[in-house]
């Protein structure tokens, strides 16, 4: 019983001998642009962790104080 996949038997070669690698974007043209809002985002990225950080740690304080005062 064989269980290797058909897709993975063939293998392909280069004229030289070497293995071809494939990549989604091969060339430099095939690339798609970002649009504004993302590029906007991935600029301030690092920022809006931090952002998202404090506020959930002030919203697990003022839980904590609102249990608090509950009991």
């Amino acid at each position: 019983m064989n269980n290797e996949k058909p897709c993975c038997n063939k293998k392909i070669l280069h004229k030289d001998g070497s293995m071809q690698i494939f990549t989604p974007y091969p060339n430099k043209d095939d690339y798609i642009k970002h649009s504004q809002l993302e590029a906007y985002l991935d600029k301030y990225k690092h920022i809006m962790e931090l952002c998202r950080t404090i506020v959930a740690t002030l919203i697990l304080i003022l839980q904590v104080v609102i249990f608090w005062k509950i009991f």
